[in-house]
């Protein structure tokens, strides 16, 4: 036992080791789902990456919203002075 009361299980893992494992746990709770056909857990996961891929480019659009606000103004600075905007 360590003096926190906790049994040593060995070495903590890295990050990229956890977040492996936590893809084999979904992965594994696919598979071993008698009642998930290969094809909802594909379809499924097409859907995750998709979200995914839709929530940055969501983000993309408002960066460069902002980009285009901050275009007009960093072109005025450069021509009169930061201090005279």
């Amino acid at each position: 036992m360590t003096i926190e009361g906790r049994p040593y299980l060995g070495p903590d893992m890295t990050y990229a080791q956890q977040r492996k494992q936590r893809l084999q746990d979904c992965v594994d709770d696919y598979l071993q789902d008698d009642k998930v056909s290969p094809l909802t857990f594909f379809n499924e996961l097409k859907d995750c990456v998709g979200d995914v891929s839709t929530y940055h480019k969501s983000q993309l659009d408002r960066a460069s919203e902002v980009m285009k606000l901050i275009s007009p103004l960093q072109m005025q600075q450069d021509i009169v002075g930061p201090e005279e905007c």
